[in-house]
């Protein structure tokens, strides 16, 4: 099985778990557990903003034959992210997890990028997407950033009928794209609805995604599916079950 055709669950805002105070949470935490907490719980996917974790490489130690994936996506801090930026955060990655990561090795030969084996034979557990496209192609560990489909809905309704359009799209490029499977507030949802949160809008898609994507027969499609508050739904067993289903038919 390749890289492109397994269904891998993921985390919307992966590092938005702590450091904001209390009153200020409603509309800033989009997980509730770590990152070490969330690749025990499963996820495999890590949508990411500039930043350091102080998680040290215990997992990728333990479990070196779990493909993960980190989308560098957004570089936020500092407002005008220029090249010694990037050489820096090169330097930390190489630092921290340098001897994790897989070198670049999707080159159009197929849209589903390279086979489970050949990620394997490489000793290495780790992904770089990085969205900085000059910088990604200077620098052979990393690849081009993961495709994103966000439906930018505030109703259930919406991002239903965004799922159903997008799931199972491909286009060319990385041979990974991620549905980000999670409700937007825009500043007048905020203002109008001050009580609730995205823990909120996160529970009423969550104990529905996962029927949504059976019922629409659209399991099979999804690549990496992102969301909020992890645990609130059954995604991860969903792709064990999907990715066992595509195992046995290739046998």
């Amino acid at each position: 099985m390749r890289l492109g055709e397994l269904m891998i669950p993921g985390t919307h805002n992966s590092g938005a778990w702590t450091g904001v105070a209390p009153y200020l949470s409603n509309y800033v935490y989009n997980q509730d557990r770590n990152l070490y907490e969330q690749l025990v719980f499963g996820q495999r996917y890590f949508d990411v903003r500039v930043g350091i974790s102080p998680e040290d490489n215990t997992f990728y130690k333990k479990s070196p034959k779990e493909i993960i994936v980190i989308d560098i996506h957004k570089f936020n801090v500092p407002a005008n992210f220029q090249q010694a930026h990037h050489e820096k955060l090169l330097k930390v990655l190489e630092e921290k997890i340098g001897k994790y990561i897989i070198p670049r090795m999707y080159r159009g030969i197929n849209m589903h990028g390279p086979k489970l084996n050949t990620l394997w034979k490489t000793g290495k557990s780790i992904i770089i997407a990085y969205a900085d496209k000059e910088t990604m192609e200077k620098n052979p560990p990393l690849w081009p950033p993961v495709r994103r489909f966000w439906g930018n809905k505030r109703t259930e309704k919406e991002l239903l009928q965004y799922i159903i359009k997008v799931a199972g799209t491909t286009i060319p490029g990385n041979p990974m794209e991620v549905l980000m499977a999670e409700m937007t507030p825009n500043l007048v949802y905020i203002l109008t609805n001050p009580l609730k949160s995205l823990g909120y809008l996160a529970d009423l898609i969550n104990k529905n995604i996962t029927n949504w994507l059976c019922d629409n027969k659209l399991e099979k499609k999804v690549n990496i599916i992102a969301s909020d508050f992890f645990l609130g739904n059954s995604l991860t067993e969903l792709s064990m079950e999907v990715n066992d289903v595509k195992l046995s038919k290739m046998k």
